[in-house]
């Protein structure tokens, strides 16, 4: 800088002129210079948007009574109520929805699990096999006159579709937690028999009509519509009359054989309250296909 000084000064009008040009054309470029690179070496550059790692919040943990729609095969989708684990008495106290209803007994439920929101309706049924089961046809109505076997066979397609198992039917013990709703009255709504009809399609009302569309009745206190009346619901379980005398009480998961697979909730082709609670038990055999059978899924989270 020093020698530049004394050129500058020893120069004439015109060199003087274009040194100065000169020396701020070095300043320019230094500055330049700077601002490509405005990070010290201390201070650690900035990611690059083609490699920064958008890092999304910690979603909310799922509590009871949460939606999901999850995709099924065919463009259809499911919508799923989620339900935590815990655990509720079991049965009944003094067998007025059948004798193998008693003892009623605490169950715990150690994991959570997906439940359909309502059950398997036509259209879903179309989405994944490709055909309408029931004699009575409607895309919002549940399928009915399907065979365990049959619902067997939609979950494997569905599963398949999804390239692990994720879906099955639930259990005895998860199907009962999850239709009282977290409730320890005869009904999901209380005791009182005459409102019923509110939250149940049985054969009082349903007359020659058969099925109404899934959730035309009120929901249980968790989302859960038609879990009592419509149509009965396939179980993943065995039956067994006396499964309640020694049943595990941590995730039951039904008698190792029975008299036919358990159905759940009750149907229009019932009239009779006391068929049409949480704790009612009946069964068919696998392979029997009947007017006023469903069947309603569980997804593994």
């Amino acid at each position: 800088m020093e020698n530049f000084c004394t050129q500058f000064n020893e120069s004439g009008p015109d060199r003087r002129r274009d040194a100065l040009k000169l020396y701020m054309l070095s300043l320019t470029v230094l500055a330049l210079a700077a601002c490509s690179n405005p990070f010290s070496s201390d201070d650690p550059a900035p990611v690059g948007l083609d490699e920064a790692v958008l890092q999304e919040p910690d979603p909310a943990p799922l509590q009871t009574g949460d939606e999901r729609f999850f995709p099924l095969p065919g463009g259809a989708s499911m919508a799923f109520i989620w339900i935590e684990a815990g655990s509720f008495a079991m049965g009944d106290w003094v067998g007025a929805a059948g004798a193998d209803c008693i003892p009623r007994h605490r169950v715990e439920i150690t994991r959570g699990f997906w439940l359909g929101k309502y059950e398997i309706t036509q259209a879903q049924w179309v989405s994944v096999l490709g055909i309408y089961p029931s004699t009575r046809v409607g895309d919002d109505l549940p399928v009915e006159e399907v065979s365990w076997s049959d619902v067997q066979e939609y979950i494997r397609h569905i599963n398949q579709a999804e390239g692990q198992i994720r879906y099955r039917l639930p259990t005895e013990a998860e199907w009962e937690y999850a239709a009282r709703g977290g409730t320890t009255t005869t009904w999901p709504f209380g005791d009182n028999e005459a409102l019923l009809d509110e939250y149940a399609h049985r054969l009082v009302e349903a007359g020659f009509n058969g099925m109404l569309p899934v959730g035309s009745k009120k929901p249980n206190p968790w989302g859960l519509h038609d879990m009592i009346g419509n149509v009965s619901e396939w179980i993943q379980d065995w039956y067994a009359f006396d499964y309640y005398v020694h049943t595990p009480l941590v995730d039951p998961p039904g008698p190792q054989i029975g008299w036919g697979r358990v159905l759940r909730g009750g149907s229009y082709n019932f009239a009779q309250s006391e068929s049409l609670t949480p704790a009612w038990r009946g069964y068919d055999w696998p392979s029997n296909r009947e007017t006023g059978t469903g069947a309603r899924l569980v997804r593994i989270p």
